[in-house]
């Protein structure tokens, strides 16, 4: 989506405005601290550069793994990012044909995926 970034830009300024508003209502919460922890992490989704970074860490933790394969970063810039392409079918599809031992080794690898990569991920556990 071209203008997200500056549409984000521009709801998190408003909110931004509004944030001495909201402190009357919850004193103890750090509105301003927040919003910019947000926005950064939202723009920081919107830059595929870094997207394709993570990605590639992720290609790299679990490459060889028997039930997850990530796709190759072939290129990315600030706007674009353009990955090898994995043949696979949907998981809505995969869950209605499989029998119970195959969701189990999906549940199994996604816990695997997910837990692997958020240690992997220090920034992200960290905010």
């Amino acid at each position: 989506f071209p203008q997200i970034e500056k549409i984000i830009r521009s709801d998190l300024s408003l909110l931004k405005v509004l944030s001495p508003i909201l402190k009357l209502f919850l004193p103890n919460t750090r509105f301003r601290k927040m919003l910019v922890a947000v926005e950064n992490k939202l723009l920081e989704e919107c830059d595929y550069r870094i997207e394709g970074n993570n990605q590639q860490k992720a290609l790299e933790l679990f490459k060889g793994h028997q039930h997850i394969e990530i796709p190759e970063v072939l290129y990315s810039s600030k706007n674009l990012l353009l990955t090898s392409y994995v043949p696979s079918s949907s998981l809505v599809d995969y869950l209605k044909t499989a029998d119970r031992d195959k969701k189990n080794r999906l549940l199994n690898s996604l816990f695997e995926f997910f837990f692997k990569y958020l240690k992997d991920q220090s920034s992200f556990i960290s905010m």
